[in-house]
């Protein structure tokens, strides 16, 4: 396998051979089309720095192995560019039901709290009424 260093822009050695990523890509979940080479992309990749390596990487390979290998690790962190996005839109709904969850919790949690306190002060007057009773009667 090779050793991806994004660091230098120039060929590998003679003894380092290309491997693909497209076998090492996740396979495209639902919900989402797979990229084909045929449609233009604009890169989604946040890290600018790191985009311009590889496309200079890219560009810089005579040889048609190598320029494709840098193609598609750039394919690659655009699918996980994506992934990042989507679980980001998770998380925040996620949390956005969480508060909406929580603020019903609490807010049953008061009522109940407050229909406690009122049936105990019915039970008090209810057990007064009964002493009350009781005693008259004695």
């Amino acid at each position: 396998s090779r050793d991806l260093d994004l660091s230098a822009t120039g060929p590998t050695t003679a003894g380092q051979t290309a491997t693909s990523f497209a076998t090492a890509s996740p396979p495209p979940t639902a919900g989402q089309r797979p990229t084909t080479q045929q449609q233009p992309q604009q890169p989604l990749v946040q890290d600018e720095g790191l985009t311009l390596k590889l496309l200079q990487r890219e560009q810089n390979y005579t040889n048609a192995e190598d320029a494709r290998f840098f193609g598609e690790v750039a394919e690659y962190i655009d699918l996980l560019q994506l992934d990042v996005a989507r679980n980001k839109k998770y998380r925040t709904d996620a949390e956005e039901r969480e508060r909406v969850v929580t603020k019903g919790f609490m807010e049953r949690e008061m009522r109940y709290a407050q229909e406690i306190r009122e049936l105990e002060g019915l039970l008090a007057k209810a057990k007064a009424e009964k002493d009350e009773l009781l005693h008259d009667t004695s």
